[in-house]
């Protein structure tokens, strides 16, 4: 499972670096067959304001295709990253859970003609 970070107009550092890999590892643990990739992108609401709001959008990509997108926003990139992977986590579960309940139904037969 290969983990990506992106940024917008906003450096990471080393620490966050590491923090949303280790977010997103445990995470998805559970789910390290199905998925081929996931990437995170951080995201500064206020831009140059300074303000309080930083996002990060989780996009898993499936290894037999589709994918998931699960996107927060918190106080501070790291509770944002957090919240983001767990919630991407849970999305995940039920998309895979919904995808195992559905199966094919045969049409029975009409009798004899």
């Amino acid at each position: 499972m290969d983990v990506i970070i992106r940024s917008r107009s906003v450096p990471v550092s080393k620490a966050l670096q590491e923090h949303c890999q280790e977010r997103a590892h445990r995470a998805l643990l559970p789910f390290v067959q199905q998925v081929d990739r996931v990437e995170l992108v951080l995201v500064d609401l206020n831009g140059p304001k300074k303000g309080l709001g930083q996002a990060c959008r989780v996009f898993v990509k499936l290894s037999r295709g589709g994918s998931v997108m699960f996107a927060t926003s918190g106080r501070d990139f790291y509770a944002a990253a957090s919240q983001a992977t767990f919630g991407a986590g849970r999305h995940l579960a039920r998309t895979l859970a919904k995808a195992r309940t559905r199966t094919h139904v045969p049409v029975a037969p009409l009798g004899p003609v």
